[in-house]
């Protein structure tokens, strides 16, 4: 049984089952192995969505500070402060410029 060692992970992997084809490369398989392609592919197309990973959960920006809102509405027993909750985009204020 031949392995190869996962740029990314380090990991020794056998080298049939552990990764995917490439045909230009010297041993006729890509350099990582197929649970790390698999989330580098994941990664690019969250990012290319527009999404960003955060580390606490959240995917985006805006459910970050919505989720925030609704913790410190409830602290200070303050429901007006979901008032100021976002949607998709970013919250925007106006300036006296915009028209």
């Amino acid at each position: 049984m031949k392995t190869k060692k996962c740029k990314q992970c380090g990991e020794e992997k056998d080298l049939e089952t552990g990764f995917h084809n490439a045909p230009g490369s010297s041993d006729g398989k890509q350099t990582y192995c197929r649970q790390c392609s698999s989330k580098n592919s994941m990664m690019s197309k969250m990012l290319a969505g527009g999404t960003s990973y955060w580390d606490d959960g959240y995917l985006t920006e805006w459910e970050h500070f919505n989720a925030a809102l609704e913790h410190y509405a409830e602290i200070f027993d303050c429901p007006a402060l979901l008032k100021h909750k976002v949607g998709r985009r970013k919250a925007h204020r106006k300036s006296k410029f915009d028209k």
